[in-house]
């Protein structure tokens, strides 16, 4: 196995494990959401707890970005520098385009949950008598 197979295979390995990164915080802010009781104004207890947790997920995933940003510096700093450059720069734009698909994925979702609140405020301004009950 030559270096350069090596380095893709490095490459390879952080690109998914950034990709797992983001889709665990993406996947625990969507969770919040959720579990924040959009749908009525009264949260129970037990709605506060998940919320909570999901908040501990979501904390979680952005530890684990910080210390995979901290592992990649010593990796650099350890590596001589004209592969470190060449690497860094390919993992730059791979962590580039995963951070443009994170914000398209994030700006979807705020839209949803803006989309959400909206036809809430609507039902809940609707006359009683205009209002479905379940």
């Amino acid at each position: 196995m030559t270096t350069e197979d090596t380095g893709a295979l490095v490459r390879s390995a952080h690109a998914q494990k950034l990709d797992e990164i983001i889709r665990s915080i993406a996947n625990s802010y969507r969770d919040i959401v959720k579990a924040s009781g959009i749908e009525t104004r009264v949260i129970d207890s037990c709605s506060n707890f998940r919320v909570e947790v999901e908040a501990l997920n979501l904390t979680k995933g952005c530890e684990d970005l910080l210390e995979f940003i901290s592992e990649l510096k010593t990796i650099v700093l350890t590596n001589d520098s004209k592969s470190a450059a060449q690497e860094s720069s390919e993992f730059e734009q791979q962590v580039k385009l995963k951070s443009e698909k994170t914000d398209l994925m994030i700006s979807h979702l705020i839209s949803k949950v803006e989309h959400i609140l909206t036809k809430l405020e609507r039902i809940e301004t609707l006359p009683l008598s205009n209002k479905r009950t379940d």
